[in-house]
This record gives C-alpha cells, structure tokens and sequence, in this order.
C-alpha cells in the first residue's frame, strides 16, 4: 500500500487530473476491460454464458442482458481469448493480464476512477506451462486440434466418405485396429456393403484378426456414418449392433458413439485416413497405456497448485455440478457419475485448468492429480462443494497408469473421439447458424437434429442445449420461406375436386405447439448399457429421402402457417365456386324452385348428380358456395315430391308384397329428401303402415283362420284345432318330426354315437340303425301329445267348477338310484317320486295315451335355455311344440270352460289324439 500511495502521490504532483495506477502489481493483474457495471452484469450471468463453446454463440437477450456488454476491445479480448476464460469458475476470477495480456495502461488514460485492487485468483486459467524439467517422461506428438470453428466446415459429399479408415474401439482389455473399406454410397437411404478388417490391436491381450462385411449408410448433408456390425462380429470380440459416427471433415476423422458398448470400456470409437490414424489415435492410446509414472511433468514449475491442490481440482470437477445440479453425486451409481463427469476431460475444459490436453499429459502430472485427489476426503451433505468432492472421487481413476476399465488408455480414447465430435458439432452450430430461409436449409437442420440424438447424452447439457437451440433457430427460419411456396404451388395447381381435396386436406394441418428439437428430447446422460433398437443412420428420414411436406413446415413456422391458412381458404372457396356455378346450370337451380313439368324425370336426373358429386357436396356441405347449392337443390326437390306425391301414394296403395314396398320410390331419393323434404317424409310413413298392414295380413294368413291372432304363442296349431283342420295338424305334426328326427339322426352320425352303438351292440343294430330308431320313433310324435297331456292336467287347477265329482285318480310313481363310490366302497341311494293326478272322466282314455304332461312354463323355458347351443333345425321345432303348449295355458285362462272356444278345441283336441 505504501508503493501504491506513491504512485497516486506522484500523479497528483505531476498534474495529471487522472487517478492513473502503473506501477503496481496487483493492480494490474486485477485490471479489466470491463467498467464495474459491465463486471457486475458479466458476473450475475457467468455460470450461464461460460457454457457457450464461442463467445459469439451467446444470445443476450435470452438471458435477459439487452445488448453485449463492454466496449469493442473488450469484446475483442473476450472472443479470442474464450477458451481459457470460460474456464474460470467465477467472472472475477479471470486474471485478464494473464490470460488475455491485458494491462489496463491503454485505457487508463480514459478512466476518472481507480478500481479497488484485487488479488489474482488463486487459479491462473491462463498461465503458460513452464518447460519441463530433464526427468520428465516424453509426451505424445501433439494431437490434431479441433478447433472451434466460426464458418461452416467444409461440406462432404458419397464420393469424399469412400475409401478406406483406419481406428478403433475398446474391448476390454484390447482396442482393436479396424480397417474400414467404405465404397461410395448412392444417397443417405440406401446402405452399402463394406469390409471391416480387425488387425489386432493394443492390448495386453493377444487381439483378433479376420475380417467381416459391414452394412454402411453415409448421409454426406449431416456428414455422419452408421456402421451395423452383424452376429459374426461376435467372433471377433466386436459389440453387435451399431456406431454411430460423426465426421469432421478439416480433419478427416469420423468419431461417435457405439450403440451396444461393453459396460468395461469406453462407449466411443474413432476412424481416420490411413495416413494419419497412427499419430492421431494409435500413439496416444499406446501412451496412456505404457507411459512411466514420473515424479515430474509440464507443470512442474507451478508445485502443488497445478497438481495436488484441492481447490485446483475441485474448480476443474465443478463444472459437473454446474451442469447436473439436481444431480446428487452421492446417490448416483459410480458408473452413472462418471459418464456425467466424462466431458471433464475433454480438450477445452480440462485444457483451461492444466494447460494441456489429458492425452499429451505426462506421468508425473497425472500422478500428482491421483495424489491430490486422494487427499480431498469424500464430501458430506449436498452442498455444491460437498458434490465436487464427490465427484473427484469417481475421476481419480483416468489418471492411473494402468490397463483397465476408465484408466488412461480408455479415457485417451474417450478424449480423442469427444475431440472431434466437438468439431462436429461446433461445426454444425456455425452451418446452422449461416442457414437461409430455404429447403435445403430445412433439410440440413432437420437432418442434424436427428443426427445429434445419438451423440446429446454425451455432451454437457449446456453444449447440448446450445446445439439443439441453433437447430430450432434453423428449422423456424428455414421453413417460413419454403412454407410458403409450398402453398404457392398448391394453390397453383388446384383444379377440380381433386384441388378441393388437396387444398381441404392442407387446411386440416394443426401443428399445435411449436415442437421440440429431438436433442431436447434425447436422453440426459448415457444409458448405463446403450441398445438403440431401431438400426438406421443418425441422419433424419426425411433428409435422407429429401421430402418435406406441408404438415412438417407448418409444425416450425406456425405464424407463417396461420397466414397462409388464410390463403388456403380463399384458394379453396374459388375452386368449390366454379364447380357450384357448373352445378347449378346442369340441375336448373336459377331457374326457381317450381315443380318440373316432369316432376319424376328432374327427380331423377337429379338424384343421379347428386350421387355422382357426393364429394363435392357431403364434404364440403358447410362452405358458403356448396352450401347454398344444397339448400336451393333441396328446395327443387320438396317441390317435385309435393308434385308427384298424390301418384305415388295411390300406387303403394296398390302393392301387394313387402318387397314391392320397400323399393318404390327408392330410384329418386337421396339422402337430402330424408331431412329436407317434408313430402317424401310422409310419404315414408305412409310407406311404413303398408308394411304393418301386408305383415298383419300375412301373418293371419299364416296361421289360418280362428280365435287366436298371430301374437298368440302357438296360433297356427291352435287355429288348426279350433276349426278341426286335421290335414293342416298332421301337416304340423310331419314338419316338426322331420325337421327334429333328421337333424338328430345328423347329430348321431357326426358324434360317433351312432357307429359306437353298433360296435357294441355286436352288430345287433347295424351301422346307421340308432338313427333310423330315432327318426321312426320322432314320426310317432304328435305336437297335439304334450298339448292335450297339458290340457288334461291343468283342467283340475284352471276350471276346478267343470271337473267331474268322482273323476279318475291316476298315480304316478318314479324311482331312480344314486351310486356313490368313495374310500368307503360304493353306496346305492334309492329315490321314489309319487305325482298324483285327477281326471275327468271324458279325459282319462286320452290321458293313458299320451302320459305325464310338461309345465308349459317349464317347456318354454327348457326350449330357450338350448337354443343358442342347438342347430337351429333342432331349436324350432321345440320352440314350436312349447309355444303350442303354452298357447293352451293362455287360452285356458282367457277362457271359459263352457265357452264356445274352449268347448270346441277341447273336443277336437281329445279325437285328434285318440285317433292317432
């Protein structure tokens, strides 16, 4: 404070009207180029821009900051220099002379005010590593960057993608050298066979050989690669199923995901031009997995601070809980904690806070991290610095020079693929960001959107939502353009109906919400064991196929979309307008509503029309055009059935049949006259009272003449007894034995029952005898039996005045069995019913012929109970004997016992039964 009080003191002696601080340290490592309110904005929104990959991808507004803070040299700095400042945990944590060389002496001549100083941070993102000391191992070659690039990356093509690429994938403990052979593919749908070729490999383990064919699909628009790997990979240690590649075309690389990834190794794979693969993947991976632990390394020069200090390693782990902070580390499974905490070791990230890349890391780096880490005890609760602890727990083992699961080599491999889907996918953003407002552009969005579902669950969200935040900003301005073109050409091409259909079909799209982008939808982190069950290319279906329809662009631009709605409308009505101003010339419509001279003929022609354009009428009834046609068309109508009723009329009057009934007048309506035309309404009752009339008139005729009508159960039988019809009863009585006996003998044959009685009958009854016993025994039956035995039995009960004062007793006796076998042994149990009954005199000799009578209700509910089970020759004609029978029980109580009805059928009933 005393040098600083000095160099104020000579500023105020010198005159300089400025408080200017030039000499002291501190002061100038905490100088920015930011005013303090500029700092104070960058401050409050650092934890969200620090996410963007580019400076220039930060959207202010939507961070509710209204324009770019700083001055021109300040955004300047920060563009450049945004790699190593996003590192920083915190904005006033940026040493800006240090990472950017900004001093503050150029601006300090403009400023009326000295900021309080402040000291540097203890975390100097951007210090230049010191040279190595002498004991230090050998690092790699240096890597081929993946830049972050502001133009679009240059675009690839079937032809470009052919050849061959030379990489690998990790199955535990070995990564094997794949050699790919690629033949150029026609379009992003249609898959090619290429030659997968295994070479060994790194390893402890001795690796496979051997080659295989591949299934290929290139989409050259998204620049990703899908390489489907069959049941035969199996034999040579490969995960069946697929990989779903990214290229990145400055550096000719192909990295991406492998869909069904071992659970013991890294879930990425990476392919590169033959010339360049050994330095670009293979002496890495040979480094991570043989490099000596050394004592020392490239950060020797900065101590403990670059390697074992814990505040160092918990800025560089925090950013996990930055990115997950609804994630607590300490319930999550290690496995799940550390595909969440993978990205640490990506380039740009880990690069800010070590100053180097992990796989160019030495040993004694990578040692000194192990030791730090281990220091740092697990965290306790759930505050953020709690969760960092816990997340470097589950890191320490990428720094362990070793082979196994999420050690060097598997975490070099994992850097190398991540570097060049970063390129990737910073390349995308930059095409996306240059899209016009064209199908093309659609198109490419739509295809990276699909694309980069396969790859969201391995990037930080923040990256993920910036990717799929440039893909929506694509997609809606892309489709407005195209949308309307779109609907330019239908408009232009809609003629006829079949125009009428197009532009009512287009009108029927109702995007709804505005849609997310698929990478929003994808899953957060990694699936523990990735099985994507669908194989296919990461491009979309319709980018690879190249359509895109009204419904999709709509979905993007619904704004555009509710514009050109109204277009469509205005298109479809002048189109239904010019086939409504047709119509109404060929039926006559302007000529008024007055009946025709020929009433049925315009009846007709018009019924003819109306059936052949019920697509321009039953679709379009409530457009303004057609509906008034429909209206003036019914009205014509009314007017000719009004005319032409009085005829037609008269001649249902005339028709005899049911059938004649039911089709007059059917050749002039429609579906119109139903509910629009009052005469042909009544005209339809009229029709309907007929029928009621003919079906009266042929049920009475069906049951003959008599005291019972055709509602009464059993009439015709019962008719036929009144009038002592015996031809028509003997008729009755042969319908239902045929109808029943044959249908029997039927049921015999096709059981078996009828070959197994002769089986066992030794031959006594030969084949086919057990149905023609049944059906001579069925010819014997009589429907006049059950009836007169009813008859008989209920006279007691209904007209107990009428029986006779000494009538005849009859007893009636049955006796069955029960047997019963159990452990005990078998058990006979003898049953005895006794039924008595008491019969007049008249009666009895009719009552000893045809037995025990049925309960009418009981019959009835017998012959309903079987017929859904029975064929239905068998169900009738029971039905019809118990409806005989309960139609006597009916007409004993409606009548009299001395009635003339009941006196004449109890006659005729008792001499047709005795007569048999």
């Amino acid at each position: 404070m005393r040098q600083l009080a000095t160099f104020i003191v000579l500023a105020l002696v010198l005159g300089l009207g400025t408080f200017v601080v030039v000499g002291d340290a501190h002061a100038q490592a905490g100088a920015s180029p930011y005013t303090p309110q500029e700092a104070t904005t960058l401050a409050r929104v650092w934890r969200t821009i620090r996410g963007a990959a580019h400076y220039e991808d930060i959207n202010w507004q939507a961070i509710g900051v209204a324009s770019e803070p700083g001055s021109a040299e300040a955004r300047r700095l920060m563009a450049q220099n945004w790699a190593k400042l996003r590192g920083a945990a915190k904005f006033e944590d940026i040493n800006w002379s240090a990472a950017t060389g900004f001093t503050g002496l150029a601006a300090a001549a403009e400023t009326t005010t000295v900021p309080a100083p402040a000291a540097p941070p203890p975390n100097e993102v951007a210090a230049a590593p010191a040279a190595p000391p002498k004991d230090t191992a050998p690092t790699p070659a240096a890597p081929s960057r993946a830049s972050a690039p502001s133009a679009p990356p240059p675009s690839a093509s079937a032809a470009s993608m052919a050849g061959t690429w030379v990489g690998t994938l990790e199955t535990y403990p070995n990564f094997l050298r794949m050699t790919l052979d690629l033949p150029a593919a026609a379009d992003a749908s249609t898959p090619v066979q290429g030659t997968l070729r295994i070479d060994g490999g790194l390893g402890p383990q001795g690796a496979p050989k051997g080659q295989m064919p591949v299934t290929a699909r290139v989409d050259a628009g998204a620049r990703t690669l899908t390489l489907t790997i069959g049941a035969e990979g199996r034999s040579m240690r490969l995960p069946v199923g697929e990989l779903y590649g990214y290229l990145d075309t400055r550096s000719e690389t192909v990295a991406g995901v492998v869909g069904n990834a071992f659970a013991d190794s890294s879930p990425f794979f990476v392919l590169a031009r033959e010339r360049a693969a050994e330095d670009r993947i293979f002496k890495p991976i040979d480094a991570g997995m043989n490099q000596q632990q050394q004592r020392a390394g490239p950060f020797g020069a900065l101590g403990q601070r670059s390697g074992t200090d814990r505040a160092d390693l918990e800025r560089w782990a925090h950013r996990v809980v930055d990115e997950y902070p609804d994630v607590d580390p300490a319930r999550v499974s290690p496995d799940d904690l550390f595909a969440m905490a993978r990205n640490l070791f990506a380039d740009e990230h880990f690069q800010a806070h070590f100053k180097t890349t992990f796989d160019r890391m030495g040993g004694g780096d990578r040692l000194r991290i192990v030791t730090g880490i281990r220091a740092v005890p697990f965290g306790q609760g759930n505050t953020p610095d709690a969760k960092t602890d816990n997340v470097l727990k589950t890191v320490e083992r990428p720094f362990v020079q070793m082979v196994g699961t999420g050690t060097a080599s598997d975490m070099t491999l994992s850097v190398i693929a991540m570097r060049y889907m970063a390129a990737w996918r910073q390349g995308a953003i930059a095409e996306l960001g240059q899209g016009g407002e064209t199908l093309d552009a659609f198109r490419a969005a739509s295809g990276v959107d699909t694309a980069a579902v396969k790859l969201a669950p391995y990037v930080w969200p923040s990256e993920r939502t910036a990717l799929a935040t440039a893909t929506t900003a694509s997609l809606d301005r892309a489709s407005r353009a195209p949308l309307v073109a779109e609907v330019d050409k239908l408009l232009a091409s809609a003629t006829g109906i079949e125009g009428a259909r197009a532009l009512d079909a287009a009108l029927k799209i109702s995007p709804g919400s505005k849609p997310k982008s698929a990478i929003e939808l994808a899953p957060r982190t990694p699936p523990r064991q990735p099985s994507y069950a669908q194989p296919g290319a990461p491009g979309g279906a319709q980018a690879k196929a190249g359509v895109v329809g009204l419904a999709e662009l709509a979905k993007w631009a619904p704004a555009t979309w509710t514009t050109q709605k109204s277009r469509l409308n205005a298109g479809l009505d002048d189109v239904l307008a010019k086939q409504v101003a047709d119509a109404r010339v060929t039926l006559g419509l302007d000529s008024g509503s007055a009946a025709a001279a020929n009433p049925t003929e315009r009846l007709q022609k018009s019924r003819a029309w109306y059936q052949s354009h019920r697509d321009l009428v039953v679709p379009f009834a409530s457009r303004g055009a057609v509906a008034k046609l429909v209206t003036d068309l019914a009205a014509q109508r009314e007017a000719d059935f009004a005319a032409v009723m009085p005829q037609m009329s008269a001649h249902l009057a005339a028709l005899t049949t049911a059938a004649e009934v039911q089709s007059y007048g059917r050749d002039l309506v429609t579906d119109l006259d139903h509910g629009g035309s009052g005469s042909w309404q009544r005209f339809d009752q009229q029709r309907s009272a007929r029928l009621v009339a003919l079906d009266r008139a042929a049920a009475v005729a069906r049951i003959g003449a008599g005291p019972f009508g055709p509602e009464h159960p059993g009439a015709a039988y019962l008719n036929a007894l009144y009038r002592n019809d015996t031809a028509r009863l003997a008729q009755e009585d042969r319908d239902f034995a045929q109808r029943l006996g044959g249908q029997m003998t039927k049921m015999l044959q096709q059981t078996g029952m009828d070959a197994l009685t002769s089986f066992f009958s030794g031959g006594a009854i030969p084949q086919g005898g057990l149905g023609q016993l049944m059906q001579a025994s069925v010819n014997q039956y009589t429907i006049a039996e059950p009836v007169a035995g009813f008859f008989i039995v209920a006279y007691e009960r209904v007209y107990p005045k009428c029986m006779d004062k000494d009538p005849v007793h009859f007893v009636e006796t049955i006796t069955w069995e029960t047997v019963v076998t159990n452990g005990l042994g078998t058990h006979v149990y003898p049953h005895e019913e006794v039924n008595y009954y008491n019969v007049n005199h008249r009666h009895a000799a009719a009552f000893q012929k045809v037995g025990t009578p049925p309960d009418q209700d009981r019959a009835d509910f017998t012959a309903k109970l079987f017929a859904p089970f029975l064929p239905k020759d068998v169900a009738e004609p029971l039905q019809t004997a118990s409806d005989a029978v309960r139609g006597m029980g009916m007409a004993m109580t409606e009548n009299a016992c001395d009635s003339p009805v009941m006196k004449t059928i109890e006659r005729n009933l008792i001499a047709y039964v005795m007569a048999k």
